[in-house]
């Protein structure tokens, strides 16, 4: 598969309702080429059996995973390198390695560790 793939977010129209009882609906409107694109993306991974919808949710909430790794990661990094004067101002900068972030509820991130050095 050597097509390019290209998407241009600038252009996207977006429009996000809230609803009753905590419900919403997004729409993103793709023009000629977005759309086409996603459809040949779309026949190419999305596994049998799994609705176009299902799969629509699956890469958004993939998309909100990778980005709150990439935050947890900038705040790791962040804390790190300011330690004395995160410290200093009275907020402890625990040990982080070998932490990661897991959306445990959609109501919050929940910090938990692991374990990489499994018994064999």
């Amino acid at each position: 598969m050597s097509e390019k793939i290209s998407l241009d977010i600038g252009s996207w129209k977006l429009k996000l309702e809230e609803r009753k009882r905590n419900r919403m609906k997004l729409t993103i409107k793709f023009n000629k080429e977005e759309s086409e694109s996603y459809k040949s993306f779309a026949e190419t991974v999305k596994p049998n059996g799994v609705s176009d919808d299902q799969f629509v949710r699956t890469i958004f909430y993939m998309g909100i995973q990778e980005l709150n790794d990439q935050l947890t990661e900038k705040v790791q990094e962040y804390a790190e390198a300011h330690k004395e004067e995160l410290e200093a101002s009275g907020i402890h900068i625990p040990d982080l390695s070998g932490v990661t972030a897991v959306s445990a509820e959609p109501a919050g991130v929940e910090i938990v560790e692991f374990d990489d050095t499994e018994e064999e």
